[in-house]
């Protein structure tokens, strides 16, 4: 298969449902000759962060010069981005080649009567060959929803596993309290260490009493450049903004020392490097443009919160860095998240909000959204699309714009942002 035939076939699988268990995953990966087996893997599970904590550590690991395969979910610019070496999205030659190889096991498996993988199941499996044959020295792995079942639990062993920011998020499929999710994120921990920070109380006692806890950070100073901040007793600074980031990347230092003592080779000058290099797309991310309209400077901010934890540390960023700004959101949502909590959370009352619908199944009409919205902010319009959700915040004369609420919303955001600065 070529690269566009690898994406059709792997969508074609995606409109099937998932199977439970670990049997699937463990069957691929056997009769792919266990890729895994040769990859020394640092797993994450967590509701929000593991984006930014995966990149954190994927950085600082190729500061010291090792080679790092890292891959998350879902992609949101380019189908590439799941399978990254070294930070950079994977060739598309390379994609095909192991979806191919993968989905010749498939088609086996499902010639033999047994149960077919899955498209993330299938993915994954693309991605080990890839970082196998590549000589991967580290691995970094994100977990796609859950963490017992998930089909990264697979994997045959690993050298640390990492719990980020635990919260209410998959309640149908995880459990309705934060102890459940944690007891189903913290079972990725077989036979190596734990590390996590401190969380809500009934998060923390079912990570177990062995779990290695990174120290709060202490705040140094924060602007649009970046922050900085101690950890312990050293100073180190990141480019990724809002609170939240100080904690995620509390959590990639504490990740970094642990893995010193199992042997790998990494410095705190290394730490330092990877921590001040490491970018990743969506996160609090900050365009500067002009407003076609009006000429006037305008601040576009891509966001992916996409549940109540998120959309809170959204809002004290946007508070924090813009407060007192004329500030339009862009917000769309999935009908089976909760929305309405992230609505309260994200949707201050001096607020323009213009509510989209994203483009997926699982979308919650705008207007339905708009309807919530209006709860917390009176100034709630739905509108037909992203694109013209930002010309109603242009001709309102918006200083920042921000796009949140759905990582789907972000590349027809983009598009926009990318139209604006080549009129620039």
């Amino acid at each position: 298969m070529n690269f566009s035939q690898a994406k059709n076939y792997i969508a074609q699988i995606g409109k099937f449902g998932k199977a439970p268990g670990l049997f699937v995953m463990r069957e691929l990966l056997a009769r792919a000759a266990n890729p895994d087996k040769k990859l020394k893997i640092i797993h994450i599970a967590g509701t929000n962060g593991k984006g930014s904590v995966s990149c954190y550590i994927t950085a600082i690991l190729n500061a010291v010069g090792y080679r790092v395969g890292t891959f998350n979910s879902p992609s949101v610019f380019l189908y590439n981005e799941r399978f990254l070496i070294d930070g950079a999205p994977a060739r598309s030659a390379d994609i095909a080649k192991y979806i191919t190889a993968a989905a010749q096991i498939r088609e086996q498996m499902k010639a033999e009567g047994l149960a077919a993988p899955t498209a993330f199941e299938m993915e994954l499996c693309a991605a080990l060959l890839l970082f196998a044959d590549r000589k991967c020295g580290a691995v970094v792995l994100e977990t796609g929803m859950g963490g017992r079942y998930d089909a990264t639990n697979a994997v045959d062993k690993k050298e640390l596993a990492v719990i980020t920011k635990i919260a209410l998020d998959h309640t149908e499929y995880l459990g309705g309290t934060l102890a459940q999710i944690a007891a189903e994120k913290a079972a990725i921990a077989r036979d190596c260490p734990l590390v996590s920070f401190e969380q809500d109380k009934e998060v923390m006692e079912n990570l177990g009493n062995d779990a290695i806890v990174a120290q709060a950070p202490e705040p140094l100073s924060d602007g649009l450049w970046g922050q900085r901040f101690l950890y312990g007793a050293k100073e180190f600074e990141i480019r990724l903004l809002g609170e939240h980031q100080l904690q995620n990347a509390a959590l990639a230092i504490e990740t970094a020392y642990v893995l010193q003592k199992q042997g790998f080779e990494i410095s705190d000058d290394a730490i330092k490097t990877g921590l001040l290099r490491a970018k990743i797309r969506g996160r609090f991310e900050i365009f500067d443009a002009f407003n076609p309209k009006n000429e006037k400077p305008i601040t576009i901010i891509l966001d992916g919160a996409h549940n109540p934890d998120g959309a809170k540390a959204l809002r004290g960023a946007l508070d924090n860095y813009f407060g007192g700004k004329k500030t339009a959101l862009i917000f769309g949502a999935f009908k089976d998240k909760d929305y309405k909590s992230s609505a309260a959370a994200l949707c201050a009352p001096d607020y323009f909000v213009f509510t989209v619908t994203p483009p997926s199944a699982r979308a919650l009409p705008a207007k339905e959204l708009a309807q919530c919205v209006y709860a917390n902010c009176k100034n709630a319009t739905p509108c037909s699309s992203v694109k013209n959700a930002f010309e109603r915040a242009f001709e309102l004369g918006a200083e920042v714009v921000c796009v949140c609420g759905s990582f789907s919303l972000l590349k027809p955001a983009d598009e926009v942002v990318k139209k604006l600065s080549d009129n620039v």
